[in-house]
């Protein structure tokens, strides 16, 4: 009982800091969003967009990154490009996760309701591969890359990382599901925001969970 309600102060905790740094950090949220997508278009660059999503906002968080826009797009294209082949895993398991999930929506919608609770199934097992896929690149973000695992290694790390703590990560399972449903409901937001904040909002659990603590984050 205890553990659990740790757990919902540090949740509330990393909340509280994912608000302040995502409005100090609202230009930024926006430019790293958009390039996400603008990178994500080729559809199998997806995983290279994620890993160079969170490491660009993992140096932005730690006080590590240039303070221009421009300086910042720039350490993401560059990351982008770094990752091209290190993300294909990574979009691989998106790209199944997505295309399963819609052939059963399609199915339900157009044949019945047998076909409805694999639907709705897949639509959670999007938030939780993206939140693996998040956690996965922040392991990625914080090692040297001549020392960083390859996207299977990571995964699995982040499963590893997500099951040590499980009651928080349902918690930032919950979270992450939020921002995507409002993401989804304003399509604009999805643009311009939403990336953004997810990558952000994994840096701060991960700090949370592996690191000093969201606390610790700018203190």
């Amino acid at each position: 009982m205890n553990s659990q309600s740790d757990d919902d102060l540090e949740l509330a905790d990393s909340i509280a800091t994912f608000v302040r740094v995502a409005y100090d950090e609202l230009a930024t949220v926006v430019v790293t969003s958009v390039l996400f997508v603008l990178t994500s278009l080729p559809i199998i660059t997806v995983g290279a967009a994620i890993i160079a999503l969170v490491e660009t906002l993992t140096a932005v968080v730690a006080g590590d990154s240039p303070r221009r826009e421009v300086d910042r797009a720039r350490q993401f294209v560059r990351s982008y490009r770094c990752n091209l082949r290190a993300g294909i895993p990574f979009s691989g398991v998106l790209i199944g996760v997505v295309a399963s999930t819609y052939l059963y929506l399609i199915l339900a919608i157009g044949q019945g309701s047998e076909f409805i609770l694999g639907g709705l199934v897949g639509l959670y097992a999007i938030v939780v591969v993206v939140t693996l896929l998040f956690r996965a690149a922040s392991i990625l973000a914080r090692l040297p890359e001549n020392e960083r695992p390859n996207a299977v290694e990571a995964l699995r790390e982040a499963v590893r990382v997500s099951l040590f703590r499980l009651s928080y990560t349902i918690l930032h399972l919950a979270t992450v599901g939020v921002l995507l449903v409002a993401g989804g409901s304003v399509w604009i937001s999805l643009v311009i925001l939403v990336p953004g904040l997810l990558a952000i909002l994994e840096v701060i659990a991960f700090e949370d969970m592996a690191g000093d603590g969201a606390g610790a984050v700018r203190d």
